[in-house]
């Protein structure tokens, strides 16, 4: 057919043309159906109408898309979808009239609405009739809706009907009554809306004379919806008020639960981006009511509050404390005095601390509440124990037995006898290095024996009721420096330095001296309650807005009211109270500044709190960055954030310094405070700004009130405001401006930011550690040495930890070291000074607590810089001062293990560690930190004074101590787990019995590994395990490698011991690869390695790998992993992987995959040490099981040229590896017992892959010098013709035999020596295969020697076998050979049977069964011979219990074939392992046994199938190889050589069938087919469908035909068509033609044709019965018809 089109021809119309044609007649269906739909609407057949409606709506042209539109439109489409739309509206309103008494109201409502949902629709399709506005109107009616009524009339009356009307063009007399009521209703409506200008400028609407009438009345149904909707017009007009409920009456809970009507959002969010969360409520709330709870009420939900809090650990800890010291005083951190002068002390930062803390996300489980009310805690919780008291008593006694008491008692002795050995063992050890004078012994045990109230530190006491007592108080100061850079973070570069600028240290001032904050004694819920009670009372009188409660509630809580105080700076607020003050503020900040400005001297209070409230935040916000840049997480938002506010806060004060404050100088003084704080947290802000701000208002307080005090108590950020206070600041800023000025003499230090910061650190160092220079000029230094001993000590310990910081910034771990001792000494002299004892109890506390916790700080911080550093020596030597001051401070934090213990026997004392969780955690991390950094200077100092072999039990002893004691107290992981990374680092160190008992502890704390044995164990300390890290890895690796293995060669030990491989898998995977590292001799030496695996074999090779004169001239890398290599870490991780594979290739679970990872492995240990014998064995073996798994499964990659390469490939690597081995092995100076054991395993290896490489299936692929590659060649033509290289031999198959025996003699002698010893037996496998070699290169002339072996080898086989297993295979190919001897002669039946006589073990039978009758021809002795080789093969069978060996099967076979004639024998034995009828896929059922080389198998399979075809030919079966033929091709992964045995089974298949059935395809296929006709053949073939019945045709014919034509559909080229053919028209076609003749056509001259092929000779293509006809046009019969009805019959054939 032409595919041409005309160019004026559009290719799309005749779709067009269908595509209308069809909307067409849907347009036709659709009036039908709508039709039908009306009748049944007339007739109130709803449902009936319903479906219709249905119906016609689900039709295309009815549907519109998603926005409405319709793609096609017509007039007749348009009318027909406005008739749809308005009948469906009708029909629902109908429906509604009649049914509306059974429907709810929301079905009413729903009905109403798709009523106007489907007239509005038809309206956009036509205008609307009259019956449409009338009822559309009635509704908008009903619905109270007068722009929708006025939208429908304005409707009508502009319809083109009515356009005469409109133009006012009608005269009135001529208006019909219809229109006459709608220009009524118009008249009427515009009326009620007051639309004068619509009726002035209408003639006819003000001159129209209304009809009252016109007015109609609602149905029953609109006349409901009416009164639905008026009440629902009612109920909107309804205020929406909320009920707020509180249950106290205070301003804590009313804000709290004001803030619950709206969404959350934190506070910066709100208020950096002016944005008001009421803009999401879903509803306007209108007004507010607050309802307070009755008593009763109140103190059920106090006590369900107090019951919930005590959940918390915060608040479990207070109560708890509280209930156990009823009889003692309130510990309450309150100062019994306000002197400032009296005390030095200053809580400088506390408080900045612990609100950056409390804005961290990572301490949002904190278990200390740093803002709880002690006092009201105590009270509620005494309430809740009066409660229970009551309950108590009300319960009758019960009975408690004194077994049950007495499992109570707990033996104080046995419960102390934990510290009392610690202690001892560490005096001890102590003694050890000379410094038992600096641990204080005497003090510990007094405390141990006597109790803590005997000591003669006050700090011990202090610090045991502080532990005793603890509550939230303790825990904010105990936790203030919590935040302590990681070590990663530890010696990044100085230009992003983590310690606090020196600058800016002292800007912060002490805004919380000694608590006044939190222990302010004006708190807001003991003010004036009536204050409240009148504000609730307005606020629900007033009926007052959201917005407008809102700024009630700020201003009364900012505003000064009549003469009084402020409430934020009067009364201390709860924590919840401030932070929802504030909350509330951020969401109106920019509301309320507009509010304000206009009246600005009226609101100065207001404006004043505001700003205080916005310092407060952005000092909130600057010390979130300090705190997130010292954790090294980025600040750059919060950077933002607070410049922000700070915009927001300099616009507030530009506008409060428009305010007259002539009248009140108390208002400028808090303002002036107010910016000075502001200052601080501003860059822009010098010190003299400052300075001179503060003398501003040490001039104002000087006129105004000097003894002005104003403490600030809900400020964390605002200090507290006092003329002395204020003198104090202008002081230490001037210190500062000294402390930051540079040597103007000295020449190093120049503009540049780094030199002026490090001279900034030096003028630090030199003032405190009084570091004799220059003299100081001007008395500067004396001035600031003066100032800082006398500032408060919070002070001095920032200076401490600026200069400590810095040092720990520019790596100087020296001085990081000494300052850190300077640092103990400072705070061990403070706890030891009479000023500490003199301070009040509540103070001293305050003192230890703040002490304890910078201890904390840079002890960890020291510890992590040691870890960072790989805890090598720094060369730093403590002195006796040194050792005393960091053991006093462990003895102080020593007293936690000691108050838990206690509170075992003490019931008055409650565990600190279940209380205090995070208090405890921290508590734990800083005596971890503390023991670590004992024990790394114990070590450094005794190494120095003792030998390395004298320092380990010392070393073991202190570590066993010290860990043992942590992990009583489930310590030992704690401090990030540095005590285990250090303590495993040491232990290394020292390779012995005893250190490995602790390491072994070490390991299973930090790790959770566990390398006990029954010799040894450990305790399982409670502990988290960590990965293991890179720095510890090493150490560990060489450690266990050295104590497991002493010396052994790990492929001689016989447990693979699964502990030490887990260890050493994680220690590699730990490791980076080190072949990744960019090292030139890595590099060089993967090069080479490369290189040698690719080497061709050679004769010339072998015999250097034999004499150990090859080399690959490898260079050591000597990096990092280089000793660890050396002793083996990769080398024993390869063998236990190994070992385990093997385990897992016994079991069929092993994959190839899983040797990926081992052979990387050893390639890592042969780069770095390619001295070992070992790994070049190892690395053979694992190329040789990739062979053995490639060669044993499937046998894909034998016929596929490049698989079979692949294989070839990575034989030639084992080959290469195994004479590489060989090679170092005889390089070796001196050779043990060790060494000759794993060479056996080398030789035996070596020699069975060249075995395996040798014969088939292999057939010396791996010995090919090349590859087959392709080329192009420019042939003599001129033509480029693709050529393949030639593959040639490396190597001759004579050398490698030879090589093969020189491998197993070898073995053998290595195996002679060391049977001697009984350190090995030999081996059966040895002489086997040399008996094979033998006999195969000299079966003729070597017979003796074949015969001296291979008995040899049946005597071991004989030994090591078993009954449930005998091994068979030297007895069977003992057997072969005899068999092949006598058949080629050399040996007489007679002698044959004597050397099987020598295996009498295994051949077990009569003696006379070893004779012959020697009287008979040789030939009958030959017979004789064989049929007792048959016997013998049947033992051999019956020995077989797994029935696995087969080649006793084919042997016999081929026996009874060849020897005896048996052809039906043969073929009924060799069947027994054919499954050629059954389901199975496979054609035979075999497999590999144990000691059969791989992929032998695969080349028996071939074997046998060959074979058996060769069986069934000579047999004429045709059948059965037509069914080995089908089967085959599903078989073809099962044997090797696959495409021959197709091949053969086609072609002999083919060569049966035409002699079985006397077939001539050619004549059927060339001669026959051509010249039918086409439509005779037709119509007979199908008469032979009609009239076939199988139980015409014999069984063989059938089968035959249903055979070739499976085979036919099974192969893809023409093999098997004739064969099909012929069998088709021999015995069904022309049988059928000659039973039923036909008149004198064509198909008679067939017929003739026919019966002279088969009675005379077959005619030539030249015969006139067989001339084709001249018409050559007509059609002629293909081979596709033919086959057509082959199928069929086929198909019909059972």
């Amino acid at each position: 057919m032409s595919k041409f089109n005309a160019l004026n021809q559009d290719l799309h119309d005749e779709e067009f043309e269908v595509d209308g044609h069809s909307r067409e007649l849907q347009v036709e269906e659709g009036f039908k159906t709508f039709q039908t739909a009306l009748q049944f609407l007339r007739n109130k057949k709803y449902d009936d109408a319903s479906d219709k409606f249905d119906e016609l709506f689900q039709m295309a042209i009815l549907k519109a898309d998603k926005w409405g539109l319709y793609q096609f439109s017509s007039p007749t489409l348009d009318s027909l979808r406005y008739l749809a739309f308005r009948n469906r509206g009708m029909f629902y309103y109908s429906y509604l009239i009649d049914e509306y008494a059974s429907m709810e109201t929301d079905e009413i409502v729903n009905y109403i609405l798709k009523v106007v949902e489907d007239l509005l629709e038809s309206m956009q399709h036509s205008y609307a009739d009259s019956s449409v506005t009338e009822l559309l109107l009635m509704i908008f009616r009903s619905f109270r809706s007068r722009k929708l009524e006025r939208l429908i009339i304005e409707y009508e009356l502009k319809k083109p009907d009515n356009q005469f009307l409109t133009l006012e063009r009608l005269n009135k007399n001529k208006i019909l009554p219809k229109l006459k009521n709608v220009l009524d209703r118009y008249t009427i409506l515009l009326n009620n809306l007051h639309d004068t200008k619509t009726i002035e400028t209408s003639t006819i609407i003000k001159d129209n004379n209304i009809n009252l009438s016109s007015t109609s009345e609602f149905n029953i149904v609109l006349n409901k919806i009416n009164q639905m909707k008026t009440q629902d017009d009612k109920e909107m007009k309804k205020l929406d008020r909320f009920e707020v409920n509180i249950k106290n009456m205070s301003w804590d809970d009313i804000l709290g639960s004001f803030k619950s009507l709206v969404v959350h959002m934190k506070s910066t969010n709100m208020l950096l981006r002016d944005y008001d969360t009421y803009a999401e409520t879903e509803y306007p709330i209108e007004a507010i009511k607050f309802n307070l709870s009755d008593k009763a009420l109140i103190n059920s939900d106090t006590s369900l509050t107090m019951q919930k809090n005590d959940v918390s650990d915060e608040k479990e800890e207070i109560a708890s404390i509280n209930a156990t010291n009823k009889s003692e005083p309130d510990s309450s951190l309150i100062p019994e005095t306000k002197d400032n002068d009296n005390i030095d002390f200053e809580i400088e930062g506390t408080n900045k601390n612990n609100d950056s803390v409390k804005n961290d996300k990572n301490d949002k489980n904190d278990d200390i509440d740093s803002d709880s009310n002690i006092s009201t805690d105590a009270d509620r919780h005494k309430k809740k124990r009066q409660s229970t008291s009551v309950e108590d008593l009300s319960r009758p006694a019960q009975r408690v037995s004194k077994r049950v008491k007495n499992e109570h008692v707990v033996d104080e002795k046995k419960v102390f006898e934990l510290h009392q050995i610690f202690i001892n063992d560490f005096f001890s050890s102590c003694s050890m290095i000379n410094m038992e004078s600096c641990f204080n012994k005497e003090g510990l045990e007094s405390i141990i024996q006597d109790g803590i109230l005997q000591s003669n530190k006050t700090y011990y006491v202090d610090f045991f009721n502080c532990l005793k007592n603890w509550n939230s108080k303790h825990a904010d100061i105990f936790i203030q420096n919590a935040q302590v850079p990681s070590k990663s973070k530890i010696g990044e570069s100085n230009t992003t330095s983590q310690s606090p600028e020196l600058t800016s240290l002292l800007k912060y001032n002490g805004s919380n001296e000694y608590g006044e904050k939190q222990n302010y004694p004006e708190r807001l819920e003991d003010a004036d309650p009536s204050i409240l009670e009148n504000f609730i009372g307005n606020i629900n009188r007033g009926k007052m807005h959201f917005q407008e409660v809102r700024f009630k509630i700020i201003d009364a809580l900012l505003s000064k009211k009549n003469e009084q105080e402020r409430i934020i700076i009067s009364h201390l607020w709860s924590k919840s109270l401030y932070q929802n003050l504030e909350w509330l503020l951020s969401s109106v900040e920019s509301s309320m500044f507009e509010f304000v400005k206009t009246s600005f001297n009226e609101n100065k209070y207001l404006i004043l709190s505001i700003i205080e409230v916005l310092i407060n935040m952005s000092g909130s916000i600057n010390d979130e960055i300090n705190h997130k840049t010292l954790q090294g997480t980025k600040v750059n938002e919060l950077k933002v954030n607070k410049y922000k506010l700070q915009a927001k806060i300099n616009k507030w004060i530009q506008l409060a310094e428009n305010i007259d404050y002539t009248d009140d100088i108390l208002w400028n003084v808090e303002f002036l405070w107010s910016k000075f704080c502001f200052f601080q947290f501003c860059e822009d802000f010098s010190n003299k700004d400052m300075i001179n701000l503060c003398t501003k208002i040490e001039k104002q307080l000087s006129n105004y009130d000097k003894k002005l005090y104003i403490v600030y108590p809900n400020y964390n950020y605002i200090s507290c405001l006092s003329r002395d206070f204020v003198k104090s600041n202008i002081k230490k800023i001037s210190i500062i401006d000294k402390l930051t000025i540079i040597d103007s003499y000295s020449d190093n230090f120049n503009t540049e930011t780094e030199f002026k910061h490090d001279g900034n650190m030096l003028q630090l160092e030199k003032v405190l550690l009084r570091v004799d220079g220059e003299q100081a000029r001007d008395n500067d230094d004396k001035e600031i040495i003066s100032f800082i001993d006398q500032s408060p000590f919070v002070v001095q310990i920032n200076l401490w930890k600026v200069l400590f910081n810095y040092y720990i910034d520019v790596e100087d771990i020296q001085k990081s070291i000494k300052i850190y001792f300077c640092i103990l000494q400072l705070l061990f002299k403070k706890l030891d000074s009479t000023e500490y004892v003199d301070h009040m109890e509540q103070n001293r506390h305050q003192m230890l607590l703040l002490y304890i916790s910078d201890i904390d700080y840079f002890t960890t911080k020291v510890v992590n810089i040691l870890s960072t550093n790989a805890w090598s020596d720094i060369g730093y030597e403590p002195s006796a001062t040194d050792f005393k001051g960091i053991f006093e401070i462990f003895s102080i934090f020593y007293l936690v293990f000691y108050f838990e213990t206690s509170s075992k026997v003490d019931s008055s004392l409650k565990s600190f560690f279940q209380r205090a969780h995070k208090s405890a955690g921290k508590m734990k991390d800083s005596i971890a930190a503390l023991s670590t950094l004992i024990l790394y200077f114990f070590n450094s100092s005794c190494i120095k004074m003792v030998s390395h072999e004298e320092a380990a039990p010392i070393i073991t002893k202190i570590v066993w101590n010290i860990h043992s004691l942590l992990g009583e107290f489930k310590s030992c992981d704690a401090a990030s787990g540095n005590f285990l990374r250090f303590t495993e680092n040491l232990l290394c160190r020292f390779i012995n019995d005893d250190t490995y008992l602790q390491l072994l502890q070490t390991l299973w704390c930090h790790y959770h590994y566990s390398l006990s044995s029954d010799s040894v164990s450990f305790e399982y300390h409670t502990t988290q395990p960590v990965p293991i890290d890179k720095v510890n890895s090493l150490p560990l690796g060489t450690y266990l490698i050295k104590l497991q293995y002493s010396g052994r060669n790990p492929l001689l030990v016989n447990s693979n011991k699964s502990t030490l491989k887990q260890v050493l898998d994680n220690i590699i995977n730990t490791l980076e690869d080190p072949c990744d590292s960019p090292n030139f001799f890595i590099e060089n030496n993967k090069y080479k390695l490369d290189e040698y695996l690719s080497l061709p074999l050679t004769t010339d090779y072998l015999k250097k790998s034999f004499n150990g004169l090859c080399s690959l001239r490898f260079s050591s890398p000597n990096d990092e992993f280089q000793e660890a290599i050396e002793i083996g870490l990769y080398y024993i991780a390869s063998v236990q992987a190994l070992n385990l594979y093997k385990l897992r290739k016994k079991s069929m679970q092993a994959r190839p995959s899983e040797l990926d990872s081992i052979i990387n492995m050893i390639k890592i240990d042969i780069i770095y040490n390619f001295n070992r014998y070992e790994s070049w064995y190892l690395l053979g073996l694992c190329f040789s099981y990739i062979v053995e798994d490639d060669l044993m499964w499937t046998s894909d990659k034998l016929n596929v040229p490049e698989k079979k390469n692949t294989i070839a490939s990575n034989q030639r690597k084992a080959i290469l590896c195994y004479l590489m081995s060989i090679n170092v092995f005889y390089q070796k100076n001196e050779v043990d017992r060790d060494d000759k054991k794993v060479m056996i395993k080398v030789l035996e290896a070596l020699g069975m892959e060249l075995i395996i490489g040798l014969y088939k299936p292999m057939d010396m692929e791996c010995f090919q010098f090349q590859r087959a590659h392709k080329y192009l060649q420019l042939g003599d033509d001129g033509e480029l013709a693709e050529k393949m290289i030639v593959e040639i031999n490396s190597i001759s198959s004579f050398n490698i035999e030879q090589a093969a025996l020189l491998c197993f003699n070898r073995s053998n002698k290595f195996r002679e020596a060391l049977v001697s010893s009984k350190d090995s037996k030999e081996r059966w496998q040895n002489y086997y295969y040399i008996s094979r070699l033998l006999f195969k290169k000299g079966r003729l002339t070597m017979l003796h020697d074949i015969e001296k072996v291979i008995l040899r080898a049946c005597k071991l086989a004989m030994d090591v076998s078993t009954p449930k297993d005998l091994i068979v295979e030297p007895h069977y190919y003992l057997l072969v050979m005899c068999y092949k001897w006598v058949k080629l002669n050399v040996l007489s039946p007679y002698n044959a049977l004597q050397i099987l006589s020598k295996d009498i073990g295994f051949f077990d039978v009569d003696n006379d069964f070893w004779d012959i009758d020697n009287s008979i021809s040789i030939d009958y002795q030959k017979k004789s011979f064989y049929k007792k080789s048959i016997e013998f093969l049947r033992i051999i069978q019956q020995s077989d219990k797994r029935k696995w060996h087969h080649r006793p099967t084919y042997r016999i076979s081929k026996i009874l074939f060849e020897d005896f004639g048996d052809l039906n024998g043969a073929i009924k034995e060799i069947e027994t392992m054919m499954s050629l009828k059954t389901m199975n896929k496979n054609l035979i059922n075999i497999w590999k046994p144990d000691f059969e080389r791989p992929g032998k198998h695969f080349v028996y399979t071939y074997q046998y199938i060959t074979f058996y075809i060769d069986l069934l030919f000579i047999k004429k079966d045709h059948i059965s190889i037509g069914l080995i033929a089908k089967k085959i091709r599903r078989f073809s992964s099962g044997m090797a050589y696959s495409s021959e045995v197709i091949k053969k089974s086609v072609t002999t298949y083919i060569r049966c069938v035409a002699t079985s059935l006397h077939l001539d395809e050619k004549y059927y296929s060339e001669q026959f087919l051509p010249n039918l006709n086409y439509q005779e053949f037709i119509d007979i073939s199908k008469e032979v469908l009609q009239d076939f019945d199988p139980e015409k045709y014999s069984a063989d014919i059938l089968e035959s035909l249903q055979i070739a034509y499976q085979l036919k559909r099974g192969n893809n080229g023409i093999a098997f068509d004739g064969t099909c053919l012929s069998i088709y028209f021999k015995y069904f076609y022309l049988p059928y033609l000659e039973a039923h003749p036909r008149t004198k056509t064509s198909t008679e001259s067939q017929i003739v044709q026919f019966v002279s092929h088969e009675t005379v000779k077959i005619p030539s293509a030249s015969a006139t019965s067989i001339q084709p006809k001249q018409n050559n046009s007509r059609k002629r019969v293909s081979k596709k018809d033919a086959f057509e009805t082959i199928r069929t019959m086929t198909e019909k054939i059972h």
